[in-house]
């Protein structure tokens, strides 16, 4: 039997049998006490618990939407923050199935989530963010105009997109259409 080991955590003043290490910073002195009862001197240790780490915000860089937070975009560049430094962060576009140190859009509907995993292995809870990414320009038609005698003739057409603000300029002169919300204009 070589005798016992005691903790401090008062700079040496307080002896125990044992030390319960915590979350964060933990700091006391260590030493062994033989059968005999000699106590060698205190030795310092100091070391991190580190056993969470937080989810870390995701958000659209560019939502070039009709709203500023409508999720719309043209450009699928997410923005990440509340990473840990040296963090692995992982996407995941299947509901958590797999995950992947990268990520590309996809036009249409993307739901990404996304994870950190700190240095120490702790892996995040997902963040998650959905969003619309249009790359292409709506197609219009215009509809034939019949000849007339009429300076103010309906302009009609079509669009493939429901929700474009649609703009006819004759003789040089911008006019607003109004989109039904049906793809016609």
């Amino acid at each position: 039997d070589q005798g016992k080991l005691e903790f401090s955590t008062d700079g040496g003043k307080n002896w125990s049998s044992g030390y319960t290490p915590h979350e964060g910073v933990n700091s006391f002195q260590v030493r062994q006490v033989d059968l005999a009862g000699n106590a060698s001197a205190g030795v310092p240790v100091e070391y991190t618990v580190d056993n969470t780490v937080a989810a870390p915000t995701v958000a659209l860089t560019n939502d070039t939407g009709s709203s500023p937070t409508d999720l719309v975009t043209t450009d699928g560049q997410l923005s990440l923050s509340g990473l840990e430094q040296g963090a692995t962060v992982e996407y995941s576009t299947d509901g958590g199935s797999t995950w992947s140190t990268s990520f590309t859009p996809v036009d249409g509907s993307n739901n990404v989530q996304v994870r950190q995993t700190d240095v120490a292995g702790n892996v995040s809870a997902p963040s998650s963010i959905s969003f619309t990414l249009d790359t292409g320009a709506p197609a219009v038609t215009v509809n034939a105009v019949a000849l007339t005698n009429d300076n103010t003739p309906d302009i009609t057409g079509t669009t493939d997109d429901h929700a474009a603000t649609i703009e006819v300029t004759v003789a040089g002169q911008a006019y607003t259409a109004t989109n039904n919300g049906d793809c016609t204009w």
